[in-house]
Formats: C-alpha cells, sequence, structure tokens
C-alpha cells in the first residue's frame, strides 16, 4: 500500500514550531496493513497485537506522514502510577479504561533531520486523542501512560510535550498469558493528563459525564483466577 495521505474533513490541525500544520487523524481500516507494516520493520518493539479499546493515530506535515501512535488497553496495577492517581482498589478497578496507554510511536524520517518534531507529533497527538477516543469508543479518557527503557532513552519527548515521570515498573514482563517473569529491567513510567483536574476526577465520587461510558461495574461473584495466576499478580503489583 501507498503511504497515506490526509483526506480533508474532521482532522486536528496542530502548528509546529516551523509553521507547518501537524495534522492528526486516525487511520483508516484500509491503512492498517501499511500501519502495521512499519512498525513492524521500523519499531524495535514490532506491532504489537491489538487487544481491548486500541486506537492507530497517523500524524502529518504538509501532506507527509512524520509519525504513527498506538494507544491501547493501560497496565491492571502500577504501583507508582496508583498512588499518583490516588484512587482507591474498587475506583482502579471501575474505572482503569479512563487511563490509556501509549504502546507505540515511532517517528518517521532521518533522525536529526526536523528538530523538536517528535515533540510536536506527540503534542499534537495527544491534544487530538480525547476526542478521537470518544468518537470510536463513546467516551474520553482521562489519564495517558507510558512507558522507556531508562537505559536506551532520555524521554526527551515526553519531557517536552509535558509527560510527568512518576516512577518505574515493577521490572517484570509476560511470560505466556496469565504469568510474568523477572527481567531485571524497570521501565520508567510517563503520565499525562488529558484533561483539565484529570486526576482528581479519576479519584472523585463519580466521574464527567463524557467519561462515564468507561467506567464498568465493580465485580462480583468468584474470582476467575486459579491460585498460580494470583500469586503472580501479586508479586508484579509488588
Amino acid at each position: 500500500m501507498k503511504q497515506p495521505k490526509p483526506s480533508d474533513p474532521a482532522l486536528e490541525n496542530e502548528k509546529t514550531q516551523s509553521g507547518a500544520t501537524a495534522t492528526v487523524r486516525v487511520a483508516t481500516v484500509a491503512e492498517r496493513e501499511w500501519f502495521d507494516l512499519q512498525l513492524t520493520q521500523r519499531h524495535y518493539l514490532g506491532a504489537g497485537r491489538s487487544v481491548g479499546d486500541y486506537l492507530r493515530q497517523i500524524v502529518t506535515v504538509r501532506g507527509q506522514v512524520v509519525a504513527l501512535l498506538v494507544w491501547g488497553p493501560a497496565c491492571y496495577a502500577l504501583k507508582d502510577r496508583d498512588r499518583w492517581i490516588g484512587w482507591s482498589a474498587n475506583q482502579r478497578v471501575e474505572r482503569l479504561k479512563l487511563v490509556v496507554q501509549n504502546r507505540r510511536f515511532l517517528v518517521l524520517g532521518e533522525k536529526g533531520r526536523s528538530p523538536n518534531l517528535a515533540s510536536q507529533a506527540m503534542g499534537a497527538a495527544l491534544r487530538a486523542l480525547p476526542a478521537h477516543w470518544q468518537e470510536h469508543f463513546g467516551y474520553s479518557p482521562l489519564l495517558a501512560e507510558s512507558f522507556t527503557d531508562p537505559e536506551a532513552y532520555a524521554g526527551t519527548c515526553y519531557k517536552a510535550s509535558n509527560w510527568e515521570a512518576v516512577g518505574f515498573s515493577a521490572g517484570y514482563a509476560r511470560h505466556r498469558a496469565d504469568f510474568y517473569v523477572p527481567n531485571e529491567r524497570p521501565k520508567r513510567l510517563w503520565l499525562r493528563e488529558l484533561a483539565a483536574q484529570a486526576r482528581r476526577h479519576l479519584r472523585a465520587v463519580t466521574v464527567p459525564a463524557d467519561c462515564a461510558g468507561g467506567v464498568i461495574a465493580p465485580p462480583s461473584g468468584v474470582l476467575p483466577l486459579r491460585r498460580p495466576q494470583m500469586l503472580c499478580l501479586a508479586v508484579c503489583r509488588a
């Protein structure tokens, strides 16, 4: 498939520092194969799997694709994130869908050719994200999370686009569908509010009306996990 060009209607536009317009839109069904191929070939983590509410964003400048972003479900439990929000265990279960994770971020083109392009593309994508999520999934998220490897990346792009470094992951990697194993490489955790007072809304008695569609009923009944699975979750949470 040829590199996609932006269409005119319903796009999110932002001015870059060079004066060019950064346009952010959601990849169409026809573009998904091309999109995932770019990640497979150019991103060190590959394309990954699409699970849950999953969104692919395309950022263009002057009609050329300059960045690709993937957003998906947040981690079930993160000690530093949950402490930063200050929500209860029940609130976390009910409102976890209001936190979305930046699963992939790929800047296309030669490194260093366009200074600040990464932070400008990320910033534009973040500003467009709540409306895109509302359009596709029926609710607006309140918080974004992401991870960087501190041994490989300084996180300059995240700092420049107003993410906050709040801690680290526990240093576990998924081994099978239900189990995690230690990898001794904790990732730096970044959080970014997507709306004013997002942290307060996540722990309030009720959430804003446009977020209500992402709240799920509290669990009840028998826990659908075997003992080894529960123990694994407890270790990862520590």
